[in-house]
């Protein structure tokens, strides 16, 4: 795994979201077909984006943006959550789960 990148608190990013279901990308022109929900974690401290909060990039990609005030300073853990429609699942979906450690904030 990469090292994850630090910074200081304070700092406004956006994360370019990199998302496959089945081998198709997620983007802004298809994510109506999946309920897409990205959590950025340190501590007990989380900051949700719902597919409507992501932006959209200039090749369709999904942006998610995030002020870094928001979670104070240590490691920041991003989890993604796809739920997506399969019938083998008894209540008609599953879900994916992808968990990444994506930066550290230090105190200014």
């Amino acid at each position: 795994m990469a090292e994850a990148l630090k910074l200081y608190l304070g700092t406004k990013l956006k994360f370019v979201l990199n998302v496959k279901v089945d081998g198709t990308a997620v983007t802004h022109s298809n994510i109506g077909n999946y309920d897409l929900r990205v959590e950025f974690r340190n501590g007990n401290r989380v900051v949700t984006l719902a597919s409507s909060d992501l932006l959209v990039g200039a090749n369709s990609e999904l942006v998610a943006p995030l002020d870094t005030t928001m979670l104070g300073a240590g490691k920041v853990t991003m989890v993604t959550y796809v739920k997506i429609a399969d019938s083998d699942f008894a209540d008609g979906y599953r879900v994916e789960v992808d968990r990444q450690d994506v930066l550290f904030i230090r105190n200014v």
